[in-house]
C-alpha cells in the first residue's frame, strides 16, 4: 500500500481555506491501495485568520496539520519546505483557492498506481466564480492540456522523487514535470479530475496572472535552457483549432481569448528582459 500526503500552500486564505480543506477531507479514495498519512497546510506568513482557521480544523482532523513560514518567502520556498517534509510516495499539491469536485483525488492517484510510466498527473480546472474571462478560454486551456500535458499547481499529484527547487523559481508546477520527465517518466493530463479555483474577476487581475505565467515559462527558457510547449505557438495553434473544430459557433470568442494571451505574452516578454528577473513573490491582488 502507497502512502499519501496532500500539501496546500497558502497566503492569506481565510475566504477559501476551510471549503478547500472540508473538500479534500471528503475526497473518497477507500478503492484504491493507498494511505493518506497527512494533509500539510503551509501558511506562507498569512496575516489574516488562515492559520486559525487551519488550526480549528486540526483539531477535528489530526490528519491535517499547520506547518507556519514566520516570514513570507514566495511559493518555491513553500514548497521546498513541503518537499522536505513529506517522506512519503506520493504528493499530491492542491492551490488554497482550489475546490475539488467528488473523486477528483481518485482520478489523479489511479495512473500513478496502474501506468508506470505515469509519475505525474494533473487535472482540469474550470472557474468556480464568475472570473473574467469567458468559458472559451478554459475550453482552449483543456484542449491544450489534451496535446501538450502540463502540471498545475491547482491540482497535480506525483511520485515523491523530485527532492528541491532553485530558490527563484517562478512556476514551481512546470518545474516539477520538467524533473520527472529528466528522469525518463511521463506526466498525465486527466481532464475528469475537475477541480474549481477561484479566477481573476477583472481584466487587470487576469492580466497581472497571466503575466507572471508567462515570465515563469521565459524564465525556464532562458535560465534553464528549457523550452516549454507554451513558449512557441504550435501547441496554442493546434488548440485553438480544436477547440473551433468542436465548437464552431464560439469561433469570435476563442479568436479573441487567444488575441489576448498573444498580447499578453509580448507584454510579458518585455517586462522580463527590462526587469531581468521574474517575480517568485507576488501579492494575493492578482488574482482580483
Amino acid at each position: 500500500m502507497l502512502e499519501l500526503s496532500i500539501a496546500i500552500p497558502a497566503y492569506n486564505e481565510e475566504e477559501n481555506i476551510e471549503r478547500t480543506l472540508r473538500l479534500l477531507l471528503a475526497q473518497d479514495i477507500s478503492s484504491l491501495p493507498v494511505h493518506l498519512k497527512e494533509i500539510i497546510v503551509v501558511s506562507d506568513g498569512s496575516t489574516d485568520r488562515t492559520d486559525e482557521i487551519v488550526q480549528k480544523i486540526t483539531r477535528e482532523f489530526p490528519v491535517v496539520q499547520l506547518v507556519r513560514m514566520e516570514e513570507r518567502s514566495g511559493k518555491s520556498a513553500v514548497v521546498n519546505r513541503i518537499l522536505g517534509l513529506v517522506n512519503t510516495d506520493v504528493l499530491a499539491m492542491f492551490d488554497s483557492d482550489t475546490f475539488t469536485e467528488p473523486n477528483c483525488l481518485r482520478y489523479l492517484l489511479e495512473p500513478l498506481l496502474y501506468q508506470p510510466d505515469i509519475v505525474g498527473t494533473s487535472g482540469r480546472k474550470i472557474p468556480y466564480n464568475r472570473a473574467i474571462m469567458p468559458d472559451a478560454f478554459w475550453e482552449v486551456c483543456h484542449y491544450f492540456n489534451l496535446i501538450a500535458p502540463k502540471m498545475s499547481g491547482s491540482a497535480m499529484a506525483f511520485r515523491n522523487i523530485v527532492k528541491t527547487l532553485p530558490s527563484n523559481i517562478v512556476n514551481d508546477d512546470m518545474y516539477i514535470q520538467i524533473e520527472l520527465e529528466r528522469q525518463g517518466f511521463k506526466v498525465a493530463y486527466i481532464p475528469q479530475a475537475i477541480v474549481k479555483t477561484v479566477e481573476p474577476d477583472t481584466l487587470s487581475g487576469y492580466f497581472r496572472q497571466r503575466k507572471r505565467v508567462y515570465r515563469g515559462h521565459l524564465q525556464l527558457f532562458k535560465e534553464e535552457n528549457i523550452r516549454l510547449p507554451s513558449v512557441g505557438m504550435t501547441v496554442p495553434a493546434k488548440a485553438l483549432f480544436k477547440a473551433i473544430k468542436a465548437c464552431p459557433r464560439k469561433t469570435f470568442i476563442f479568436t479573441l481569448c487567444s488575441f489576448l494571451e498573444i498580447v499578453i505574452r509580448v507584454w510579458a516578454l518585455v517586462e522580463y528582459y527590462l526587469s531581468k528577473r521574474a517575480p517568485f513573490v507576488y501579492p494575493r491582488s492578482s488574482r482580483q
